[in-house]
């Protein structure tokens, strides 16, 4: 079951907005409501050791995540930190988490620096891409309870996601 790893509602809205605009139209809606966390779904890809795999980067709130998901207790090895960490070498990389089935398909262990590809249209011309690259230290590794999530699905921070696809706030 991925009860805890996926909202009971999820609210998709394209454009600007922000979560209270979000809330104000649903909780008038919904007998019950409990908690909300912001989100946000990027397709890239993860290379990784020579190995290209699709990927769906999860970019979520960290400060209210724990008020509707429980990630900590899908967490199999390492923590479910994601803030910034340091590689080793003096540079910072924002964290991440992977699935089980990434970790196992690459054979990444808590502490690889990973890299995620966007691509993104090019400005100039709407028939070419460019790809943009970020690198993300792996701080745990979760078992989500279905191979299809385990072998696809990588969590950052919000602020990492929207960084990394420019969709700005």
């Amino acid at each position: 079951t991925i009860q805890n790893v996926m909202g009971h509602l999820l609210v998709y809205k394209r454009g600007v907005g922000n979560k209270e605009e979000v809330l104000s139209e649903l909780k008038p809606q919904i007998s019950g409501f409990v908690a909300a966390t912001p989100f946000v779904y990027v397709d890239a890809i993860l290379a990784h050791k020579g190995q290209l795999n699709g990927v769906m980067i999860e970019g979520i709130d960290i400060n209210t995540v724990g008020d509707v998901l429980d990630l900590k207790g899908r967490i199999i090895e390492g923590s479910a930190e994601i803030g910034e960490s340091t590689a080793g070498s003096g540079e910072e990389f924002p964290g991440a988490l992977v699935g089980k089935g990434i970790a196992e398909k690459f054979k990444i262990k808590v502490g690889d620096v990973v890299r995620l590809v966007v691509p993104m249209s090019n400005e100039l011309d709407a028939n070419t891409f460019k790809p943009k690259i970020t690198k993300f230290k792996v701080n745990g590794i979760m078992n989500y309870g279905r191979a299809d999530f385990d072998s696809r699905y990588i969590v950052v921070s919000i602020q990492s996601a929207q960084s990394l696809a420019e969709v700005g706030d």
